[in-house]
């Protein structure tokens, strides 16, 4: 098994420069500069506002939100970041449309909140179909010691039009460290509230 780094390293480089082939390209010195001084790239214990899960087959998934209170219909966007927290190379899988690998959860109350393109109950083979992942899957490199940001418009994917407190967490499915199966590595809980915009009445609920 991987050894893991998440308690020993100072900071973590935000791999932005990954190729269309998944590979990556050297760190320049000012994107070095900048991770020793960003929030998201401190180890999880130092980064409160990350929401950082439990580690799985090396890596460990946060989740941040830009503020804890937003007035209805501001967008609402989840910075969720994958990070490599072994002694070795790792890949992820990745796919453009729908990517079945990728999820988030939503909840208000107990209620859990479903996408906007979930396939409502009762639904026919052919609007399930639509709903379907669409593409070609494949991986990408995670390189020791790095992470990769990821930015999901929560509004896009959910209806928030409802006032109330949410919590949120994502999920991401991953190789397993032997290559015989697929795990699943789980962020924290980030929560916000969606609040009236002053002085406007609140919407029906």
């Amino acid at each position: 098994m991987a050894g893991l780094l998440g308690d020993t390293n100072q900071f973590y480089l935000t791999d932005d420069f990954v190729t269309h082939y998944g590979d990556t390209l050297p760190f320049t010195p000012e994107h070095i500069e900048r991770a020793k001084h960003a929030k998201e790239s401190r180890p999880a214990k130092q980064d409160p506002e990350g929401h950082w899960g439990p580690v799985t087959e090396g890596f460990q998934l946060s989740i941040r939100l830009q503020k804890e209170s937003f007035t209805n219909g501001e967008p609402v966007t989840a910075c969720i970041i994958l990070r490599n927290v072994s002694d070795r190379l790792l890949r992820y899988f990745t796919a453009p449309i729908n990517d079945p690998m990728s999820k988030i959860v939503l909840m208000r109350g107990q209620q859990r909140v479903p996408g906007k393109n979930e396939p409502k109950p009762g639904a026919t083979p052919m609007e399930m179909l639509k709903a379907a992942y669409r593409g070609s899957m494949g991986s990408f490199q995670s390189p020791v010691g790095t992470q990769r940001k990821f930015l999901v418009e929560l509004n896009d994917a959910f209806d928030l039009a409802t006032n109330g407190e949410y919590v949120v967490l994502a999920m991401r499915t991953i190789p397993s460290l032997d290559k015989t199966s697929k795990k699943q590595v789980v962020s924290g809980k980030a929560t916000f509230r969606i609040t009236n915009p002053p002085n406007t009445a609140a919407p029906h609920q």
